[in-house]
């Protein structure tokens, strides 16, 4: 889930680190409120979902959210160019 356009770019990134290490990827290209992505990708079978919204990007990070447990992680984001 990316918050906005900037944040759209690093998702992007992100999602395609993930999937070029074996994972299942589904990326929301339009801004959604946290709770209907949640909603969303628990009605999809999705074990995390991976928040990038502003403050996170300026960390560096996304937020990772195991769904069957609801415990949360910082996962670095991927630099530019790879």
């Amino acid at each position: 889930l990316a918050l906005g356009a900037s944040e759209q770019i690093a998702a992007a990134r992100l999602a395609h680190q993930l999937r070029r290490e074996g994972q299942s990827i589904e990326l929301a290209l339009a801004p959604m409120r946290v709770k209907k992505a949640l909603g969303e990708a628990d009605r999809a079978g999705a074990k995390t979902l991976y928040v990038v919204g502003e403050d996170e990007l300026a960390r560096g990070v996304a937020r990772a959210r195991n769904l069957a447990t609801r415990e949360e992680r910082d996962v670095p984001l991927p630099p530019v160019g790879s």
